[in-house]
Formats: C-alpha cells, structure tokens, sequence
C-alpha cells in the first residue's frame, strides 16, 4: 500500500456550509496521528482578497456585494494570469521541499479550477482529495454569483454532511474521511477518534 506523506485537500460547499470548521477538525485529527501531520490551509482568494481591500475599500464583509466583487476579481486574474493557482502552486512546491508528514488544505470554488489544482498538486507528488460540505443550512439561491452556484458541479471525492451538532460533524469528518484515506496509509483509527 502506497504512503502518502504530502495530501492536498480541496475543500468546496456553500456559503456558510461549513468549509472553515471542516480544516480546523480535519487538522486536529490528522495532527494526533502517529506521524504527525502538519497541516497548512492556503486558498485560491487569498491574493484577491488583499487586493480588494488594498483597491476597492472592501471591508471584508461577505455579503452580496463583497461576494461579488472577490468572485469577478478572481475571475479577472484567472483570465489574465491564473494568478490564484499561481498562488497556491508557489505554497505547494514550497512544502514540496519539507520532509514532515504535510497536508496542505485549500478552499477553492469553481469545478474548473479545482480540476486545474488537482491536476497540477498530482505533477507535484500531492495527492489530491476533494471535499464537498453538503450542509441544508446553506443560504438557499441567494447565490450573487457563479462560484456560490456551480459548487456542487464538480464530482468530489468525498460529501459530508454538516446537518446536525458540532459533535455530529466531527464524527461524520471522521468517518467520512477515515474509509477515504484507508487507501493512502492512514488506516490508524485513533486518527479519526
């Protein structure tokens, strides 16, 4: 059975589904495995993200409005120059280099740019796993723009659902994940306890 010391997790879902919580329970559960992993989180906006505030006053509120612009910038940079991979690419070849047990997570939100990030963390030895949060509590159609409505166009890897308690999440991360990565040497199941 192959090891997988490097992982790169894409992870997608609705506004509010629950992407955030997701990194944090998944790294603390990878974190007490007996080979420790050390886990980053590096997103596609990240970049967009500086240069919204830096240019167009936004405020950080995720609102229709900002929702909007942050989704058209990185739409315009991806045009121009794919600057929002470029981003996460320099991060993963980066980590490439360390010899720890990593996994790098990612939010990234249109079907093509993951299957472009999937594509290329492959050519630089990660393996790649999506993940859908599939969560009823999501805002409904007020979608302001295509990133927030194409999220469940893409055939992802792994769906969890995020309908109940916290506790109710986190096992079914847990779980979810557990019977994914037995294929990659991650059978220890105090992994996911």
């Amino acid at each position: 059975m192959k090891k997988f010391n490097k992982l790169f997790v894409i992870v997608n879902g609705y506004p509010r589904s629950g992407k955030d919580t997701f990194i944090q329970i998944l790294s603390r559960q990878l974190e007490r495995h007996k080979d420790t992993y050390t886990c980053i989180s590096v997103s596609s906006i990240d970049l967009i993200k500086e240069i919204a505030k830096k240019n167009f006053e936004w405020d950080g509120a995720k609102d229709t409005k900002g929702r909007r612009l942050l989704s058209d910038l990185k739409d315009a940079a991806s045009r121009y120059n794919n600057l929002p991979l470029k981003h996460i690419k320099t991060f993963l070849e980066s980590e490439k280099k360390t010899h720890s047990n990593t996994c790098i997570f990612s939010c990234i939100r249109e079907p093509s740019e993951i299957e472009k990030a999937v594509n290329m963390s492959e050519k630089l030895g990660f393996q790649p796993i999506t993940v859908f949060i599939d969560s009823p509590n999501h805002t409904g159609n007020a979608h302001s723009n295509h990133a927030d409505t194409d999220v469940e166009n893409y055939f992802y890897d792994i769906t969890i659902s995020n309908s109940g308690s916290l506790v109710d999440f986190d096992l079914a991360i847990a779980s979810s994940f557990y019977s994914f990565c037995e294929d990659f040497n991650l059978k220890n199941k105090e992994v996911f306890a």
